[in-house]
């Protein structure tokens, strides 16, 4: 078991995400890496998607 956890952007800088800490979550290296190769199971891709558009909104609803 590796106790380290990665940062994952919610929004990527390239789509104007930001480096707030609400734009990120925390992945198991194992899934951040999975996450990035397009390898992501279901169950991660719906919840990085989940966040995501929570992130988004809340970016909307603050301009």
């Amino acid at each position: 078991m590796n106790p380290k956890a990665h940062g994952h952007y919610l929004i990527l800088y390239s789509e104007g995400g930001s480096a707030d800490l609400q734009n990120m979550m925390t992945l198991c290296p194992s899934c951040h890496t999975r996450s990035h190769n397009k390898e992501a199971t279901l169950a991660l891709a719906k919840r990085i998607a989940t966040r995501r558009q929570r992130q988004k909104a809340a970016n909307t609803g603050s301009q």
